[in-house]
């Protein structure tokens, strides 16, 4: 509870969906602090964003019980996008403002935005049909800092990957949709999946009428596409960092990528820069979703290190790093494995293409300038002499919101690391089955038996 004598902090709600606490979000948090605002994160359940009301209403009484009162607001992607939220926000005199840096096409029911001040990390707010915007706000990086050490590795990527398994036995005996009816999933449909657009067209269920968004569709194809383009490399020194779930997922898909993958997180500036001065070359895979809206995380943090970016073509992601310039792209398998081996081979190439990217964040996209510019969207004063602010950080790990205590030495090393939430719906857990393992080899098993009768 602040006192009467205290001086007061400005305070910023921030309200967010993610598993990991990664080094680009906490890039834009740590900024934020360094000008005096102290950052409430609030991270949401991706798989109860369907129930924002009442998670938006317990969110509001959890800060009154710990005495939090935001001065502004900031929801990025649709993260208390509700009318709960907004209702709570008008009430109480707070600027509010969305920063969406995915793709609209990622998620569904956008309603809520004609209510707030939208800005967008992604040009494909242009042809949504929900959606629009205030101004296009790229994504950021950190101060352009020249790596200590020269690489020892040709190619890192690092990333997520969305379920895949468990969505193909979900949709193995087709998908129904609101529209289209019994689809069977052959080639056709696998191509209307990877348009972003799928996502705004209709919804679809499971042959068993289990409820399938069709952003986890998306998803779903997104991963193969990452996997697919990830293969182009694999012989050419490419090191895959990522979460565990990646092993049983390319086990499954593409099991020749395991010698190249490590489990592991990046959650901290010092982390991030220890990581990519190992690589000669940072890869740069967009999600289905953003084929053409703009940078993504990975496009500014080789940029803040002085790594060339090797990209998949991103037309939005050219306007800010020109190609050829400051920037490297690939359209198809012989071109990525062409511009891969040539700058892998060309240390001045390497070197122009880096210097311009830096000079390019360096000018426009840093945390510290993107921070500025929010506080004066939501018109929060920061202190003349600042002093780095507290971080605040309060999550949903078990069906309730919950106040996290984060040290600051785990701040800055990276250690604080939290899972927000389950990488698969709640209802995908399984009470008292087989393992999935055990229940494909069964069905297999089966198979293979009726297919050995059949031929007598």
């Amino acid at each position: 509870m602040t006192l009467p004598h205290m001086k007061h902090v400005p305070t910023l709600l921030y309200l967010d969906v993610f598993r990991f606490y990664d080094a680009s979000r906490s890039g834009l948090i740590e900024a934020l602090r360094r000008l005096g605002i102290r950052v409430v994160v609030a991270n949401f359940p991706f798989h109860h964003l369907s129930q924002q009301d009442d998670i938006c209403e317990s969110l509001i009484n959890l800060l009154d019980k710990e005495g939090i009162n935001p001065d502004a607001v900031i929801s990025m992607n649709v993260a208390g996008l509700s009318g709960c939220f907004r209702r709570f926000s008008e009430a109480r005199g707070l600027a509010r403002a969305v920063w969406f840096i995915d793709s609209p096409y990622l998620f569904t029911n956008l309603t809520e935005l004609k209510h707030a001040k939208v800005f967008a990390a992604s040009r494909e707010f242009e042809t949504h049909p929900e959606a629009s915007i205030e101004r296009w706000v790229p994504f950021a990086g950190y101060d352009p800092r020249r790596p200590s050490n020269d690489p020892e590795a040709n190619i890192g990527f690092l990333g997520t990957l969305l379920p895949m398994v468990y969505y193909i036995t979900r949709m193995q005996k087709g998908l129904v949709g609101s529209k289209s009816g019994h689809v069977k999933l052959d080639a056709r449909f696998f191509e209307r999946v990877q348009q972003p657009s799928f996502t705004t067209q209709e919804t679809w269920k499971a042959s068993d009428q289990w409820a399938l968004p069709a952003a986890e569709i998306l998803n779903f194809a997104s991963s193969h596409h990452r996997i697919r383009t990830l293969s182009w490399f694999e012989d050419l020194g490419l090191e895959i960092t990522g979460p565990s779930n990646w092993q049983a997922e390319l086990w499954a898909i593409h099991p020749f990528l395991l010698k190249n993958f490590t489990v592991g997180s990046i959650a901290s500036e010092k982390a991030m820069r220890e990581y990519l001065s190992r690589y000669r070359i940072c890869l740069n895979i967009f999600h289905l979703q953003n084929v053409s809206g703009g940078p993504n995380f990975r496009s500014m943090d080789a940029a803040s290190n002085y790594i060339p970016c090797l990209s998949q073509y991103n037309e939005g992601c050219a306007e800010i790093f020109p190609e050829n310039v400051a920037a490297v792209y690939f359209r198809d398998c012989d071109d990525a494995r062409y511009k891969a081996k040539q700058l892998l081979t060309d240390a001045s190439l390497r070197q122009k293409i880096a210097n311009n990217a830096a000079e390019i964040v360096s000018e426009g996209h840093t945390f510290a300038k993107r921070a500025a510019e929010f506080c004066a969207y939501l018109n929060l004063k920061a202190p003349s002499n600042p002093t780095k602010a507290p971080l605040v950080y309060l999550h949903w790990p078990a069906g309730a919101w919950t106040r996290s205590v984060v040290t600051e030495k785990q701040v800055e090393d990276g250690t604080h690391v939290v899972i927000a939430q389950p990488s698969l719906p709640p209802s995908a857990k399984p009470k008292n089955r087989r393992p999935l393992w055990s229940r494909l080899a069964r069905s297999v098993r089966k198979r293979l038996s009726a297919d050995h009768l059949a031929q007598g």
